[in-house]
């Protein structure tokens, strides 16, 4: 079974930081930036977020699907890709209701 990292929502949540690429979101702060530690080489992280309510900003560094804010439901998932210099791109948001 992989370990998975356990962070609690802030506006950056540095991804590049946590110890795997499996990562649990805890809490409701809106996430601004997944940070600019992570490396190009090793790209991707799974997130899987346990709170309702917490919203992931589209913006340059933090491109959303389709362009726009995202409100997390508990059970929510993602794939997270680091792009370089500080740029995320999410990929595949996947709602724990269907």
């Amino acid at each position: 079974m992989l370990a998975e990292a356990v962070v609690a929502s802030a506006s950056t949540v540095d991804l590049g930081a946590q110890a795997a690429h499996l990562v649990q979101v805890t809490g409701s702060t809106a996430i601004t930036s997944f940070g600019s530690s992570a490396v190009v080489s090793n790209p991707f992280y799974k997130l899987r977020f346990t709170s309702a309510g917490l919203v992931l900003t589209n913006s340059a560094s933090l491109a959303l699907p389709g362009g726009a804010n995202i409100t997390t439901q508990a059970g929510d998932s993602c794939f997270a890709q680091y792009l370089g210099s500080g740029n995320w791109a999410v990929q595949n948001y996947a709602r724990a209701d269907g």
